[in-house]
């Protein structure tokens, strides 16, 4: 027998709604992290990236000479890539950004409840969605593990990545839309559909995945001949290589970063890191596996695509199983859930890439679930494997799941807190007048410390140096000669430096330094003396002024906090050994 709360829409979707909410109340006190503070100070006029606030995701435009000038200045590390692009057009998140900024200033948790409001509104699309696509038991089921899965902790939590859920609402809506327009011959439905898919491009590009369902619905599922679906297919399409052609035209997208992808630009090098990058993302999606490990690099990435391989055999053991009814349903679903994974491999693996996928993969676990509980009553053929593999899935993400969501949240917290008081907390000059210093961090333990910390400085009333460089992001004990009055080497002990997530962010690892490579960076002159084939291991940096000019403030990480750092004399070093900084990682 089917509950009652299934039976009843309403019911069920307020349930799920208050479910969902209670999940993210967490994230109301998460303040504003990492990019959220570059955001903020743009937004109130002391920018850190120079960012328009117009344009708030045109993060580095990719100008060479502008490129250098900011390296000059200080506010792109040295090892950025000469014509480094990052930039994302996202027209209506920006909008949406800058009325929280207007209406709510510095209250952090207004901008939070705002992101929530919206994936609150996408669990009600996903509900018209999954209700016409997958009637009954199973789509009820499957909007309930949208709710509580983890692949929205980022998206709902982090007011950064609320762009991805700005561009699935009006997407997966017109998607709704479309389904009525082909099924019922629901003559409005094609407009909005193709409105929605315009307002979802606006906010995103999380929008193309979402357009992965139309495809695989149209091939799969659609009614009529091959030609009536090409041709209700078309207006979607041309709607999309319209917006690549603008989207390129306009310089947008991301060149020569190492965790950005550019399928158009660099079609070679995004397929060769699909297969590993799309095994991390369906072992999350699938197993709960969390593909945000990919960040932390090494051997992980491979355990990543093993769990990610057995994963996708156990599903397809499972979805076989299906007796063939409920298995034809769902096959577009599937297929446009692995689809939509396509063009979110273009980044780094992370569980908030799962968020457009969700519905498509929640549907057919649900229906795994639901056919499992009928196989242990009934006890037919080849119940045990049903019954094994629902109870693991169940387990996953009926438990595992929310668990991770709610611990993701607060390792969030933990880290923005860390953050704040590793910005007070270092040993900056306080009678200094603002922006007379420069800070240099010989060896940052992490991005936080390296990358960050200036904005959270700005965000808490703190001193503002005039510039903040990083050395070295090398996870690894590092060594400081110096060599004459001005100028000093660092050499990294047991490792390299460009082999963190954020050193590739700025510099793709098919641009690798060469020995004898020269940067100018403003406050020094930087050689590369040493590399091992992959990232510098030896780097001499030399400074426009003595090492002991009282403009010059050198910092290194000790004890927790980012500790002043004398200069050894001509002839000396210095041990400057790794350890965890306020990241936790």
């Amino acid at each position: 027998m089917t509950s009652p709360v299934f039976r009843s829409g309403t019911s069920f979707l307020a349930l799920v709604l208050v479910a969902g909410a209670v999940l993210l109340l967490p994230s109301l006190g998460m303040g504003f992290l990492l990019d959220d503070t570059i955001y903020l100070a743009d937004l109130d006029g002391q920018p850190v990236l120079r960012i328009a606030p117009a344009d708030l995701f045109r993060f580095i435009p990719g100008d060479a000479a502008e490129n250098r000038g900011w390296i000059a200045d200080g506010c792109l590390p040295w090892w950025t890539a000469p014509d480094l692009r990052l930039g994302f057009w996202r027209p209506l998140s920006s909008a949406l950004m800058r009325l929280d900024h207007a209406l709510f200033g510095r209250a952090a948790w207004a901008w939070h409840a705002h992101s929530i409001a919206w994936f609150l509104a996408l669990l009600v699309a996903w509900r018209l969605f999954l209700r016409r696509a997958v009637p009954g038991p199973a789509g009820a089921l499957a909007l309930l593990l949208c709710a509580i899965g983890v692949s929205h902790a980022l998206p709902a939590g982090w007011i950064s990545n609320r762009n991805a859920l700005v561009a699935a609402l009006p997407a997966f809506l017109g998607l709704v839309a479309h389904l009525r327009w082909r099924e019922e011959g629901w003559r409005p439905g094609l407009p909005l559909s193709l409105l929605g898919y315009a307002a979802g491009l606006a906010g995103g590009e999380a929008a193309i995945g979402a357009l992965a369902y139309l495809l695989a619905y149209e091939v799969l599922a659609g009614p009529g001949p091959l030609r009536r679906r090409a041709g209700a297919l078309a207006p979607a399409v041309l709607l999309v290589v319209g917006y690549l052609v603008a989207y390129r035209a306009l310089g947008y997208g991301a060149v020569h970063s190492g965790l950005y992808f550019d399928p158009m630009g660099d079609p070679a090098g995004f397929l060769r890191e699909l297969p590993a990058r799309l095994g991390a993302l369906l072992g999350g999606g699938i197993a709960a596996f969390p593909a945000d490990l990919w960040f932390y690099g090494g051997e992980i990435r491979t355990v990543q695509v093993i769990v990610g391989a057995l994963a996708v055999c156990l599903f397809l053991l499972l979805f076989h199983g299906l007796p063939a009814g409920e298995r034809r349903p769902l096959r577009w679903l599937v297929a446009g859930a692995i689809l939509s994974l396509l063009p979110a491999a273009a980044t780094f693996p992370s569980d908030r890439m799962l968020l457009v996928a969700s519905p498509g993969l929640g549907a057919a676990v649900a229906a795994i679930l639901v056919h499992a509980r009928r196989a242990w009553r009934e006890r037919g053929p080849r119940w045990r494997r049903a019954v094994a593999g629902g109870a693991f899935l169940a387990l996953v993400h009926l438990f595992l799941s929310p668990v991770q969501l709610l611990a993701f949240q607060g390792t969030l917290i933990v880290q923005r807190r860390a953050a704040e008081a590793a910005a007070l907390e270092a040993e900056l000059d306080p009678g200094a007048p603002a922006g007379s210093q420069d800070v240099v961090v010989l060896a940052a333990p992490d991005h936080l410390a390296g990358i960050y910390l200036p904005a959270v400085r700005w965000l808490q009333g703190a001193l503002a140096p005039r510039s903040w460089r990083v050395l070295s992001l090398a996870r690894c004990d590092h060594v400081c000669t110096r060599r004459d009055e001005r100028t000093l080497e660092l050499a990294t002990r047991g490792g390299r430096m460009m082999d963190t997530p954020f050193d590739l962010l700025y510099r793709s690892s098919r641009l690798p330094f060469r020995r004898g490579d020269i940067v100018e960076a403003g406050l020094f002159r930087v050689e590369v003396l040493e590399t091992d084939g992959v990232g510098p291991t030896r780097v001499s940096f030399r400074f426009d002024r003595p090492l002991e000019d009282p403009s010059i403030v050198f910092l290194s990480w000790r004890e927790g906090r980012l500790c002043r750092t004398s200069m050894p004399a001509v002839g000396g070093t210095l041990d400057i050994p790794w350890t965890i900084g306020p990241a936790g990682m």
